[in-house]
């Protein structure tokens, strides 16, 4: 699965996160990022503020994911 790899990337590489080195917030990291990128898969246009992450870098898979979302519900 791509999402996986790409949250992989963030967090793996020291190079683009300190993330490599906090073995629980790169599991948090990647349990958000997969919770968000499901969420935005469904095509739920509602989504509550608690429900929003508070990294960009996840947040911005948004458009990805209705996107995608809109082309298997068609």
């Amino acid at each position: 699965m791509q999402l996986i790899k790409i949250s992989r990337a963030e967090t793996d590489s020291p190079e683009f996160s300190s993330l490599a080195y906090d073995f629980d917030a790169a599991q948090a990291f990647r349990a958000e990022t997969i919770s968000y990128a499901q969420k935005c898969l469904t095509g739920d246009e509602v989504m509550l503020d608690s429900e929003r992450p508070t990294n960009p870098l996840i947040a911005s898979f948004r458009p990805i994911g209705e996107a995608i979302s809109k082309s298997y519900t068609a």
